[in-house]
């Protein structure tokens, strides 16, 4: 296993976040899967949960509010707030620290509010390419790399 990948895991731990480690996507999205039925999750904003696959293998057996792929009869924003209030939230992050600092930079603040204080249960999955040696390294992802990709992908400035 890739150092930075022990010592991010030995770092998230040692602040009581449990911590699987998975050796691709798919692996990390049938766990997930395995891991939840019958519930009501919410999704906030990320480009890896959707490279993964993970809103329709959980929709099957779930009912999921993603504004991705939100239901017809309910605004983007009506969407965020059922994800927000679900007991299970499942996000990414724009970087990380190997230290475990979580870096994200949020435009309507949803993803943030949801890991932060609501759900019973928080998945975050973070993919190799989010971890950043220090803490001003993953900052820098976060403004540099994450966000103009987010810009330019929801046509913002």
């Amino acid at each position: 296993m890739d150092e930075r990948l022990i010592q991010l895991q030995k770092s998230l731990e040692s602040k009581g976040y449990l911590v699987d480690v998975f050796a691709d996507k798919e692996a990390a999205r049938d766990f997930i899967n395995s891991q939840l039925d019958g519930k009501v999750i919410g999704i906030g904003g990320s480009q890896t949960v959707k490279e993964m696959g993970l809103f329709e293998a959980l929709s099957a057996h779930n009912e999921v509010y993603w504004h991705d792929n939100k239901p017809a009869n309910l605004t983007v924003m009506e969407t965020r707030q059922m994800a927000i209030k679900a007991p299970v939230y499942i996000s990414s992050v724009n970087g990380i620290s190997e230290d475990g600092v979580i870096v994200n930079i949020d435009f309507t603040g949803n993803r943030v509010a949801a890991i932060s204080f609501g759900p019973e249960d928080v998945y975050l999955v973070i993919g190799t390419n989010k971890i950043a040696p220090t803490f001003n390294d993953a900052l820098w992802r976060a403004r540099n790399i994450a966000s103009p990709l987010n810009a330019k992908r929801l046509n913002r400035k």
